[in-house]
């Protein structure tokens, strides 16, 4: 086996160790064929002494301490850690905000619900007053439909802005979960 063989055979096994480490190992033995051939041996006998490259980077790579783990311990102290900073957070600025926001979601619904029985009783007064005194029935009925009218376009924008509401509270504490997990906002 020639030099660049060898040299090329023991890099390729040492890929698993960092560059600057695999780098001072290859430079390690470039030196070392460097003087074994300038005393006049040839490369096949520097290599064949040397042995076989991957027995050599399996020494090298079994003696390279195994990556550490980061303690479980650390990882519930950080979880804990944030879970009572959102808490913090949630206390001070968030539950404020969404209270507020729940209030005038409620709000919304109340006028769309006031508006629906104000129609629906706007259509029906000339029928239940008929006996009392006599009202404009005509103009009653078609104010009790234009009611009834804006109070489904009403409730059919209620229902998005329901839905976008419903997957932003869902989205925060899906947040607040990763977070306390751990890992990154998504």
């Amino acid at each position: 086996m020639t030099k660049n063989e060898f040299m090329s055979r023991l890099s390729a096994a040492l890929g698993a160790l960092p560059g600057p480490e695999r780098d001072d190992i290859l430079a390690d033995f470039e030196e070392h064929f460097a003087t074994a051939l300038s005393g006049g041996k040839p490369e096949e006998e520097v290599t064949r002494d040397l042995g076989d490259p991957a027995e050599i980077a399996a020494q090298y790579t079994s003696e390279a301490p195994p990556p550490e783990a980061e303690p479980v311990g650390t990882r519930v102290g950080r979880g804990l850690l944030a879970g009572m900073g959102l808490l913090l957070f949630d206390l001070i600025l968030g539950l404020p905000i969404f209270a507020t926001v729940f209030a005038v979601w409620l709000a919304l619904w109340a006028v769309v619900l006031s508006l629906f029985a104000t129609g629906l009783g706007l259509l029906l007064s000339p029928i239940a007053l008929l006996w009392y005194r006599p009202i404009p029935w005509g103009a009653a009925m078609l104010f009790g439909l234009s009611l009834l009218g804006l109070t489904g376009l009403l409730t059919m924008g209620m229902y998005y802005v329901s839905k976008c509401l419903f997957r932003g509270t869902a989205a925060y504490i899906r947040s607040h979960i990763s977070i306390i997990k751990g890992g990154r906002l998504s």
